[in-house]
């Protein structure tokens, strides 16, 4: 029977005919193609990485530092 209908399939000259994708499907109902492995999760930029880490990876020291940067910064702009 499949084998009947790839011919008819194969053969035929108007590939678009709304019989042939009729056709098709019933083809793909008796022979279904089989499912391909799931691609593997993209891989995560380094820089990404790194900079999570850094956001996760703080100390007290560290904060403190941060916040007087950005309050030198803050007052290098209200300057200006």
């Amino acid at each position: 029977m499949t084998a009947l209908l790839k011919r008819t399939i194969d053969t035929d000259h108007y590939r678009l005919s709304p019989r042939i994708g009729t056709l098709q499907g019933i083809l793909a109902k008796l022979e279904p193609k089989p499912v391909p492995a799931p691609l593997p999760p993209p891989k995560e930029c380094p820089a990404t990485r790194r900079a999570r880490n850094r956001d996760r990876n703080f100390t007290r020291a560290k904060v403190e530092r941060r916040r007087a940067q950005l309050e030198q910064s803050v007052a290098r702009y209200l300057s200006q």
